[in-house]
């Protein structure tokens, strides 16, 4: 299956659709090493899918930082249309932007023995090229500067981006933002937090 740095991804199909109209989806799990480890046979090589509970605690920090991420977007959305509002429009299109929902997906299984296996999966929609256009990165999440591009509008969504990272440390208090940006719809965030007025 396709990999990211700690996920890997396998593609599948829902029924009913999902509100957006799309049976599409992507089931994520994070992944672990299984060279040194004693749960894994010496013969596995490479990073495997995390079980259980690991799986369970990993996935419930993922979709709990999407749902702050997601709720971050949309104040930064309420504050441009309240200044819009009172100011007018800018000389520039103010780019929309949301993240892909996540659902936390569980299957209980048991052996023979009657031991219980738990697995889980994040699933979110399938973003496609015709869709969305190709994958492209804003910001990383190891640096606040956006990625060079040399495409006229990714530069003007990466600038919106970074302007947003800088209304949400704002609004939070210096508290946290959003980091680690990439794709039209997003499907993967990080927050980052502060419990001080610095980092």
């Amino acid at each position: 299956p396709p990999r990211g740095a700690f996920k890997c991804a396998t593609f599948g199909e829902v029924s009913p659709k999902l509100p957006c109209g799309t049976t599409s989806i992507v089931a994520k799990q994070t992944m672990e090493s299984a060279r040194g480890t004693s749960k894994h046979s010496s013969s596995t090589n490479g990073d495997i899918p995390m079980v259980g509970k690991d799986q369970l605690a990993h996935l419930g920090d993922e979709i709990t930082c999407l749902m702050w991420a997601s709720a971050f977007t949309i104040a930064v959305g309420q504050y441009v249309t309240q200044v819009i509002t009172v100011k007018g429009d800018p000389p520039f299109d103010v780019p929309h932007f949301e993240y892909v929902t996540g659902a936390l997906a569980m299957e209980v299984t048991f052996n023979h023995a009657q031991e219980k296996r738990v697995n889980a999966w994040l699933l979110e929609r399938c973003l496609t090229e015709d869709e969305q256009g190709p994958w492209r990165k804003y910001i990383n999440n190891d640096s606040p500067v956006p990625l060079k591009t040399k495409n006229e509008d990714d530069l003007n969504r990466a600038n919106f981006l970074a302007f947003s990272q800088h209304l949400q440390y704002k609004i939070t208090g210096k508290l946290a933002f959003v980091s680690d940006y990439q794709g039209k719809l997003y499907s993967v965030s990080t927050i980052v937090r502060s419990t001080d007025d610095g980092f």
